[in-house]
């Protein structure tokens, strides 16, 4: 079967977050209460969950029909989680070539690989060092860039 994009609902469903993630900022910076700040910052992880479920769409070109506007969404979706569109988009599309395969088996090791190195990618991977990999990555090469 073939469904339509729901385009409509992604751009209301963007708007409402990208409108709640802002205000959730603005808000947060009012109160210096903890328990108010830990309030925020749990709404706000439950904001940024369709943020990302709307980024994986637009990785695969689904977040709306027109190639244009679904890339410019998903830079947009991408820019509240400060991190690079096209980098998200090729390591996503890499992880569904290579998932249920030995290369993505983070969990599991065999006897010829190294435990220690095998239980530590897994962790690194678990406190989200990827993530942080990517912004080391782009300091490198803006680093580089300005050198020259």
């Amino acid at each position: 079967m073939n469904y339509p994009i729901p385009a409509r609902l992604n751009i209301l469903i963007i708007t409402v977050c990208t409108t709640a993630f802002f205000s959730l900022f603005i808000v947060g910076t009012q109160f210096h209460q903890f328990w108010i700040k830990l309030l925020l910052g749990i709404v706000f992880g439950i904001v940024m969950i369709p943020v990302y479920s709307l980024m994986h769409e637009a990785a695969h070109n689904t977040l709306h029909p027109i190639a244009r506007t679904n890339s410019i969404l998903g830079r947009w979706l991408c820019c509240m989680f400060m991190i690079s569109f096209t980098f998200y988009r090729h390591c996503h599309l890499k992880h569904h070539k290579k998932n249920r395969t030995d290369d993505e088996m983070w969990d599991l090791y065999y006897e010829h690989q190294n435990k220690l190195l095998r239980y530590g990618n897994l962790y690194l991977m678990m406190i989200g060092f990827g993530y942080l990999a990517s912004w080391f990555s782009v300091l490198l090469l803006v680093s580089l860039n300005f050198e020259k």
